[in-house]
């Protein structure tokens, strides 16, 4: 989305800051301090931008097909493509994609210690409550981006990003201005979930080789935190 930004404001293709690397680089030498926070509660205004952020696009997609139905956004031929009742051949891609996200928002035990009154049944409800969110949004992006330009969702032009079929207006151009803040916002709380999953996957290492026993329950451990990590990771 960022050189599509940069574009619309008359920067060059070839240009430096026209590519993807540059701002992966960038983000990652200005975030890595934000990762030192000490709690997610220090990022709890970065948490509910980031969600808003997701929801105004969100919105702008349905509100944009609701008054076109699609029509100016993606060409006739494309439209005449869309199945209502037709499974897609990488459509199994799906479950692990929403699995994953499922994962990478509810494994996370740093936000279980900062709950109030922590306990499984409280964690348990805000887990189910934002994986039902989650699910739903991802529902209607896929949705009202598949009714609104047809075949064209899985197109060279799409890059992997129903944002990019959208036109280089001002209006898109700040719905991916909103995306690329998404992202800004939450990168910091990906980063601190890591670094705390790496710290757990030390200090469980190093309780499993120096313990004689090495019992079961030990190894089980271990295993749980490297999950966590390689889940982050991902």
């Amino acid at each position: 989305a960022v050189p599509d930004i940069m574009r619309h404001f008359g920067v060059a293709s070839d240009s430096i800051l026209a590519h993807k690397a540059t701002y992966f680089v960038g983000c990652f030498l200005f975030f890595a301090p934000c990762a030192a926070q000490r709690s997610l509660r220090e990022l709890a205004i970065g948490i509910v931008l980031g969600v808003v952020t997701i929801f105004v696009f969100v919105g702008a997609m349905v509100v944009a097909f609701a008054d076109t139905g699609g029509s100016g956004y993606s060409s006739s031929r494309d439209r005449e493509k869309i199945r209502y009742f037709e499974l897609h051949s990488e459509f199994m891609l799906l479950p692990g994609i929403v699995v994953g996200a499922f994962c990478s928002s509810n494994f996370v035990p740093q936000l279980y210690e900062e709950l109030k009154d922590a306990s499984p049944t409280v964690f348990s409800g805000s887990s189910d409550a934002s994986s039902a969110v989650s699910t739903i949004t991802y529902l209607i992006a896929a949705a009202v981006g598949y009714l609104t330009f047809g075949a064209a969702v899985a197109s060279a032009a799409s890059d992997g990003s129903v944002l990019n079929n959208y036109p280089p207006t001002t209006l898109w151009t700040t719905m991916r201005l909103l995306v690329v803040l998404h992202l800004l916002f939450v990168a910091p709380i990906t980063l601190l979930n890591t670094r705390e999953g790496l710290y757990r996957l030390y200090v469980r290492a190093n309780a499993l080789s120096s313990s004689r026993s090495a019992d079961a329950s030990a190894a089980v451990r271990y295993a749980q935190a490297a999950a966590v990590v390689g889940v982050h990771a991902l």
